[in-house]
């Protein structure tokens, strides 16, 4: 009786997989079929209107598309506007490709601010090249345009030309999922299944997810860059105005700067470009044209390059130009190979996406190997797919989360094996453990906590031999303590509670200390407020672009995994959990004004480590329902990735 409800079970996830893969598949293809004209457009939120002169106004723009259609113009007027108005458009090479004079004002314009569109779809641009558009108002009057750093604010249509190559890759997508729903059905769920799928989806997911999409990924990037070439200190510049980068935004100011090939800053395809001089494209916007602008990019470039370091721009690396190396090894080793074969940098970023995927994957995959069936967490986390998209990109917090995952694996193992973890045959797994905690600590010191209070998971015998430990040294260490607190004591009578407070400012500002104490239930209310929407967005964090409800079957998988664990311990997870989630609000606190009204500088990203304590914290102890669960969930967690990748493809041109 229970293998036939099994086998139902069965059957059912394998039929709502493909239901969902066939469904996401035709609805994707669909969108892509019905996709025609896009646009893309200048930054409009530093734009300014500007009162047309006797001078005329120009604009100087790269055609983005490869079938450039039409070109708008923003124009506003006070709805008397009157006169003529002409345009013209050339080559940087100053040859004339289109001229219109003696344009009516009166049938172009009207009460409120309009776009005055330019045909150009049989001018022949090309893509990739530079133009310039000129205004001429002299004979116009009341009219005004949007105006950036001395150039024409306009908005480019062009078509979508890459149907067919968005359509073969959905279909492919769609033919691996049903080929790793087969695997399934015949295997079972295997550590080696798992990387097959993890390898797969995850480079599909390094190749299509925009560069620089993830938080600061292009930052981590160029900090990766700089290591491999062997600069370990970047060093502070001043600002000169022809930096390229998020956070060069002012010209007096000084900022950490990096000399990077032409090709390194091309591919900066979804950061916000921001440059020192003001200008520069919305990451939405840019998305429009990521496809276009990959294609562009790599038409233009060889694959091996010697003459790249010729032609070098100056980039910002703020935010991660401080980082140590421990953070970027699996990135380092691959630009350090490419740099090797003098492959074009063009090619960097996804070869260090790569090398982070691979060291996230075998990270999983040793996990796996090294727990019983019923631990199998470790799919439902890789099946999270904003875990996957860190692991695929170069932001250091991929890693992070897996190693963190491994540590727990190896605690886990250590219960279950019942070995000594101050035996010889533990000292592999210690010094991983140990590796892992430093990287954690270089890369996020709250995480260090959880490394810490996850060492309670052991089994009471090796916190009884740790403790044994302890005790056979425990005069040497009551002498120890007893200097550390006598030392302490006097250095706090002589002064040193200043250099306590000191620190404590240098992580809570002491204006947020004071606005605390003056303001202690608004504080409490707003950090409990934040704690609670941050756990709403972990949970749809992990909803990916299916329909089915991908959180609450997570949730639900995270309750029934595990064999049952003693109640404290299950509260002990919680509690944990509760509290480094706090503690990462705590210090987003840091970096908000204390009156800002709610809390920035926190996203999921940061509280994703904390869910394998979840795994443990709701572990359930019906045999039956695990067999169940890890009958069902793979089959459920291939159609979301499918899915999902899909989605990312459209993603990829936001279409």
């Amino acid at each position: 009786m229970k293998d036939k409800i099994f086998l139902g079970l069965k059957i059912i996830a394998t039929l709502v997989a493909v239901v969902a893969i066939v469904y996401t598949t035709a609805g994707c293809l669909k969108v892509v079929a019905n996709t025609s004209d896009q646009y893309y457009c200048f930054d409009e939120s530093n734009a300014q209107l500007v009162e047309a002169g006797k001078t005329p106004l120009q604009c100087r723009f790269t055609a983005v598309g490869r079938e450039m259609t039409a070109i708008d113009v923003p124009i506003a007027t006070d709805g008397v506007s009157e006169g003529t108005m002409a345009y013209r458009i050339k080559s940087t090479e100053d040859e004339l490709l289109v001229e219109e004079k003696d344009l009516n004002l009166a049938t172009i314009t009207g009460d409120n601010t309009n776009l005055y569109r330019i045909d150009v779809s049989e001018l022949g641009m090309v893509q990739g090249q530079d133009y310039i558009l000129e205004v001429d108002c002299r004979e116009a009057n009341h009219l005004s345009f949007l105006m950036l750093n001395g150039q024409l604010v306009i908005r480019q249509w062009f078509q979508f030309v890459h149907k067919t190559l968005f359509s073969v890759a959905i279909m492919a997508l769609a033919v691996f999922a049903f080929f790793m729903v087969i695997l399934l059905w015949k295997c079972g769920l295997h550590p080696k299944l798992f990387l097959l799928m993890a390898l797969v989806f995850g480079l599909v997911a390094a190749i299509v997810v925009p560069a620089g999409s993830k938080d600061d990924e292009y930052r981590h990037f160029i900090r990766a860059y700089t290591l491999a070439r062997g600069e370990k200190t970047i060093a502070l510049a001043h600002v000169t105005g022809n930096e390229h980068g998020t956070i060069a935004g002012v010209a007096d100011r000084q900022d950490y700067i990096v000399e990077v090939p032409e090709e390194i800053n091309q591919i900066r395809l979804l950061d916000f470009s921001d440059n020192a001089d003001g200008g520069g494209y919305q990451a939405a916007n840019n998305q429009r044209v990521c496809i276009d602008k990959i294609i562009s990019v790599m038409k233009h470039s060889k694959i091996y390059d010697t003459d790249y370091e010729n032609n070098v721009v100056k980039v910002s690396a703020a935010v991660t130009a401080t980082k140590p190396s421990v953070l970027y090894w699996p990135q380092i080793a691959m630009i350090w190979l490419a740099q090797l074969l003098h492959i074009n940098p063009i090619l960097y970023l996804y070869l260090a996406r790569f090398g982070q995927l691979l060291a996230c994957v075998m990270c999983l995959y040793i996990g796996l190997r090294l727990l019983p069936k019923r631990y199998d967490f470790i799919w439902i986390l890789f099946g999270i797919v904003n875990v996957v998209s860190l692991m695929a990109s170069c932001n250091t917090d991929g890693l992070m989360i897996a190693l963190l995952i491994l540590a727990l694996s190896i605690l886990l193992w250590f219960r279950e094996t019942g070995l000594d973890i101050i035996s010889k045959k533990a000292i592999p797994a210690d010094v991983a453990y140990l590796f892992i905690t430093y990287f954690v600590y270089k890369n996020k010191l709250p995480d260090v906590l959880l490394c810490v209070a996850m060492l309670l998971l052991l089994k009471k015998q090796n916190v009884a031999r740790l403790g044994g430990f302890f005790k056979k040294h425990a005069k040497v260490l009551a002498v120890l303590a007893l200097v550390a607190v006598v030392g302490l004591v006097i250095w706090l009578i002589c002064g040193g509670y200043r250099t306590v407070l000191g620190i404590l400012y240098g992580f809570v500002p002491e204006g947020h200390v004071v606005f605390i104490r003056d303001n202690t239930k608004y504080t409490i209310k707003l950090f409990c407020t934040e704690w609670i929407n941050q756990v709403k967005t972990l949970v749809l964090a992990a909803n990916g672009s299916g329909r089915i409800p991908y959180a609450l079957t997570a949730i639900l998988t995270l309750i029934l995994c595990e064999k049952k664990e003693p109640i404290v311990l299950r509260i002990y997870c919680i509690v944990l959990f509760a509290a480094m989630m706090m503690l990462m609000i705590l210090v987003g606190f840091t970096m908000t004004p204390p009156d800002y009204g709610n809390i920035w500088g926190i996203t999921y990203r940061y509280m994703l480590p904390f869910l394998p304590l979840c795994a443990v914290a709701f572990a359930s102890g019906n045999k039956t329902t695990q067999e169940a669960v890890r009958l069902v969930y793979p089959y459920h967690m291939i159609a979301v990735m499918a899915m999902t990748l899909m989605g990312w493809f459209l993603w990829l041109n936001r279409i």
